[in-house]
């Protein structure tokens, strides 16, 4: 799918499948869910469901222009990239 929404800045812990998937999923709901471009908590609560959906248990989204975090994750769980002027984290905790 070619998208206009470019993900940045990523750091991550994933194999690099899981990571391409996770980028895929968040430029699939930047295309085509407008509503989340506008309101961050709408792009980190559909992130969350489609991550559940796409790769089982549950997963942990933070959308925000800034946030300073600390926080134990699973192994291979851990997504950081950048949108516009947003931060989006992403994590798998038990």
């Amino acid at each position: 799918m070619s998208s206009k929404y470019v993900i940045s800045n990523i750091d991550s812990d994933m194999v690099e499948r899981r990571r391409e998937d996770t980028k895929e999923i968040i430029t699939q709901i930047l295309n085509n869910e407008p509503d989340c471009r506008t309101w961050p908590q709408c792009l980190c609560r559909r992130i969350k469901e489609r991550c559940e959906d796409e790769f089982t248990g549950t997963w942990n989204c933070h959308v925000g222009p800034s946030f300073g975090s600390s926080f134990p994750y699973e192994a291979n769980s851990y997504f950081y990239g950048e949108w516009d002027d947003l931060s989006i984290l992403l994590y798998k905790y038990k």
